[in-house]
């Protein structure tokens, strides 16, 4: 079988379409790379100038963690459940204390928050205040396996978090796992019966709560700009083999006219 002549040039309009083609993918892939290295990578930073958001607009489940470092306001009763994370520095301190967290049922959901900082010298956990509460706080991601820290003898207190991962708050918390926000609330302030009993408040998180998410977005932006330059590659490939194919239709030609002759 003789091999398939290129026929053509590079401006008939099936090619006209290809070149179209690739430059609109390799402007669009190129702005979504610098979209994802700076519009989303950069961190939302919470301020108190923030407005407040109502908890109302957060679903349940994983949604709550794509607004990590969004401030938000809860208005709830607090479930007769009050857990420590031991081995956690706040405000400050050089030594390590304890995070104070209590699920907050708003009714749509059951948020865990963090009520704040116990140091280490503190030996009793004030319990979460009861009737209705407004709390107002940045939602945070919940922690890894690795962050656990277990001081001896309290591993097998219920009441006691090796580290706020999304599994153990699911295993703890006395809630349905369809209204457990797997994420959390970092309280501003403390309540006042708090402040009293030697709570402190909490530090605030930054939005790559996990230390990875500038990474995994650059990764992402990279990939990007990695499919930009293949298109390009595969654009000048194939003007290439059509070059090729075309050259050596013209030499097959040449050759029959060269025989007939």
């Amino acid at each position: 079988m003789p091999p398939r002549r290129a026929t053509g040039s590079l401006l008939s309009p099936p090619w006209l379409a290809l070149h179209v083609l690739t430059v609109a993918a390799v402007i669009g892939m190129a702005w979504l790379g610098w979209w994802q290295a700076t519009s989303v990578a950069e961190p939302a930073p919470a301020t108190a100038a923030a407005t407040p958001a109502d908890v109302t607009v957060l679903q349940p489940g994983p949604q709550l963690a794509d607004s990590i470092g969004v401030r938000v306001r809860l208005e709830g009763e607090y479930l007769p459940q009050t857990f420590t994370v031991p081995g956690r520095p706040g405000g400050g301190a050089d030594t390590a204390g304890s995070l104070v967290v209590s699920p907050l049922d708003t009714g749509a959901l059951v948020v865990p928050v963090v009520r704040g900082w116990l140091p280490q010298d503190v030996e009793v956990t004030p319990p979460a205040p009861t009737g209705r509460q407004q709390v107002t706080g940045v939602v945070a991601g919940v922690e890894a396996d690795s962050d656990a820290r277990v001081p001896p003898g309290s591993a097998a207190d219920p009441a006691v978090l090796p580290a706020l991962t999304s599994t153990l708050l699911l295993q703890r918390v006395d809630a349905a796992p369809s209204r457990l926000a797997l994420g959390l609330v970092v309280a501003e302030r403390t309540a006042a019966a708090d402040e009293t009993a030697g709570l402190q408040p909490a530090p605030a998180p930054s939005r790559d709560v996990d230390g990875v998410a500038g990474w995994r977005h650059l990764s992402y932006a990279a990939q990007w700009w990695v499919f930009a330059v293949a298109a390009v590659v595969f654009w000048v490939s194939a003007v290439r083999q059509h070059r090729v194919e075309r050259a050596a239709g013209r030499s097959e030609d040449a050759g029959a006219d060269a025989t007939r002759r």
